[in-house]
């Protein structure tokens, strides 16, 4: 882990990250920045950037940027370190560039919603839709060359976008795909994104 520091408004402002994430870390220092133009930088200020949320917390004197505890508790619990987030941050960035869409942010305490046992199943397939309400990410997920679709709110199951570090992480790369796309993951790979129909 490298700790990387700026003075920012008169604040030393830390942030810990793996060694290959410096050049990223740069454009979560020019948010802060952009902030500390309109409102000071404090300890347990939040800032959302892009799927995760950030947590100014303070060190002596100084400021260290957290991140949700993703191993714990992100919801509740934070930890030292923005590593995680900037990893995500990046396949996401890549994986967009890479189908030519500008990404639409799922963020780690939203949800999708599951067909019952899909998450898990070798093939699978994803569908985004206009969220609603604000803690629906828009994506649904079942059984990849299912059509029919059941009535019964038994048959699914909700679960947070941050789960899918230990239950599905090849599809988070996908997430910020626009309402209308789709996608089929064969295992561990995104084998086909379906883009939204001509009209």
């Amino acid at each position: 882990m490298t700790r990387i520091q700026r003075e920012i408004d008169g604040r030393l402002i830390c942030a810990d990250v793996n060694p290959d994430q410096e050049l990223i870390v740069r454009t979560v220092f020019f948010k802060l920045q952009e902030i500390a133009r309109r409102d000071p930088l404090r300890a347990g200020m939040r800032i959302r950037f892009g799927w995760t949320l950030f947590t100014l917390e303070a060190d002596g004197d100084a400021l260290v940027v957290c991140e949700p505890d993703f191993d714990g508790d992100p919801l509740t619990a934070t930890r030292p370190s923005i590593a995680t987030s900037l990893d995500v941050i990046a396949k996401q960035a890549a994986f967009a560039r890479a189908q030519g869409v500008v990404p639409v942010d799922v963020t780690f305490d939203q949800v999708v919603i599951a067909r019952r046992g899909a998450i898990t199943s070798p093939d699978i397939q994803a569908f985004r839709e206009d969220p609603d309400p604000p803690d629906d990410s828009g994506w649904s997920i079942s059984l990849a060359g299912t059509s029919k679709a059941s009535d019964d709110p038994d048959d699914y199951e909700t679960i947070p976008t941050y789960r899918l570090f230990s239950l599905r992480p090849t599809l988070l790369p996908g997430l910020v795909l626009p309402p209308g796309y789709g996608l089929f993951l064969e295992g561990n790979r995104i084998s086909q994104v379906l883009s939204p129909p001509e009209v």
